[in-house]
């Protein structure tokens, strides 16, 4: 929303005709930012269920994948989870806000 309240200031008095690519182009910043700052954490999430004795805890997944693997194995999966969430998010925020508009 943050985002969006930015691009509708930054488009002035063409915003109104701008809506739908506000909200879309907002939509795939936000799930571009979202996407970065989980890969990490879903590369460590996915090790420990992989490999339940691979570390005791997260700190310890975390730990043992930087020592054996580099950081590259924590956000080798950016451009996947990119891939993935920014198409859905910028569907699901237009159809919200569009149908939102239209019901209320």
């Amino acid at each position: 929303e943050v985002i969006r309240r930015s691009l509708t200031e930054a488009a002035g008095v063409d915003a109104l005709s701008l809506e739908v690519p506000i909200i879309l182009a907002a939509a795939a910043v936000a799930s571009a930012v979202g996407s970065i700052i989980i890969c990490p954490f879903e590369a460590v999430r996915i090790r420990s269920v992989a490999q339940p004795d691979y570390a005791p805890n997260a700190f310890g997944v975390c730990k043992r994948l930087l020592d054996e693997e580099g950081i590259g194995s924590l956000v080798n999966a950016i451009p996947v989870f990119l891939a993935k969430n920014i198409p859905y998010a910028m569907v699901k925020f237009t159809v919200f806000d569009l149908s939102t508009g239209y019901l209320f």
